[in-house]
């Protein structure tokens, strides 16, 4: 099967399913469909999203496989999605930071299903939703899936799907070396998180919540209950609820962060003493130092914003598609009143 020559499309077209047909798995996604990716896909990955693409083709779906030279064009391409014409799903072939590109682009008056071919380098959305990394079980997920209705975060005019941080976390995403990404994926982080650790500055945040103030040495605010991969950071967060887990780091030492590290990579920082995490429809997080008042935010584990930033709940929720198993609730729980504007 060619690829799209950048910037172009492709049609992949075949019979529909037959009664019997090893590939129908359950009640199988049929139509048109457009597949988004990254042009800037290693090799390998782009391996594995051919195989997902054929199991679909095969399947009997219309696929318009459309590239896009990085995240900006990304979030462009699906700004213009209605130039495609009629639409069953909307399929994104990447990471977090491809899938947040295209739920930035989309516009308010699209209302698709969007799947996903997990290709990232940490993939956390793909484990939230309880995506494995096989073939078989992507393209299963995308033939014979179901569908769940999410509430996205927003603020600094953008929308999160996964979380918002301020603090550390957020001087590691601003310090990763995106090339060095590239080649050795996660370890980018970890060696930015090394730096950080290294030349660890205190650093304080005013943190305004439903229920009153607080304040912080950092702050992550958590749609989804992973954090970085498949470690569990808000166990009561749910992409299917109107809430915000808002984590709140109080400690500002050396010592207190390597803690906090090790409490995370175990999945205990909810045991931690003096770490609260609190639920809240809405976020306001400034600084207390001068120094610090255009300090970076990240959202989805990519540089989004600046602080002083408000958090609160996006007016439109997004359809997506999830495996039959997926720990995701059928229902959802709907933000009280009109999101504040970000």
């Amino acid at each position: 099967m060619p690829l799209c020559p950048l910037g172009g499309w492709a049609v992949l077209k075949q019979g529909n399913v037959r009664v019997g047909d090893s590939d129908a798995i359950g009640r199988p996604l049929l139509g048109r469909v457009l597949v988004i990716f990254n042009a800037r896909l290693a090799p390998r990955r782009r391996d594995r999203m051919v195989l997902v693409l054929d199991r679909l083709r095969r399947a009997g779906l219309e696929v318009l496989l459309q590239e896009a030279p990085g995240r900006d064009a990304v979030e462009q391409l699906a700004a213009k999605i209605g130039q495609y014409g009629a639409l069953d799903a909307v399929i994104v072939a990447g990471g977090d930071g491809t899938l947040n590109a295209v739920f930035n682009g989309l516009p308010a008056g699209i209302d698709l299903p969007i799947g996903l071919i997990p290709l990232g380098t940490a993939n956390v959305f793909a484990t939230e939703i309880g995506l494995g990394s096989g073939i078989d079980a992507i393209a299963d997920t995308l033939l014979g899936g179901l569908e769940r209705n999410i509430h996205l975060g927003t603020g600094g005019g953008r929308v999160f799907l996964l979380m918002a941080g301020a603090g550390y976390d957020a001087r590691v995403v601003a310090g990763a070396n995106l090339r060095l990404k590239r080649f050795i994926g996660k370890g980018a982080y970890v060696l930015a998180g090394l730096v950080g650790l290294l030349r660890f500055r205190r650093q304080r945040y005013r943190v305004l919540l439903d229920d009153g103030e607080y304040e912080a040495a950092s702050v992550v605010v958590c749609k989804g209950r992973h954090y970085g991969g498949r470690f569990i950071l808000a166990r009561d967060a749910d992409l299917t609820s109107g809430i915000l887990q808002v984590v709140l780091f109080p400690q500002a030492s050396r010592r207190a962060l390597l803690r906090d590290v090790l409490a995370v990579l175990c999945g205990r920082v909810h045991l931690l003493p003096d770490v609260r995490i609190i639920p809240s429809r809405r976020v306001v997080l400034e600084a207390r130092d001068a120094d610090d008042t255009d300090a970076p935010v990240q959202l989805d584990g990519d540089l989004g914003a600046q602080l002083p930033i408000t958090l609160t709940l996006h007016p439109q929720r997004r359809r997506i598609i999830v495996p039959a198993s997926s720990p995701l609730p059928a229902g959802s729980t709907p933000a009280a009143g009109p999101a504040v504007p970000p």
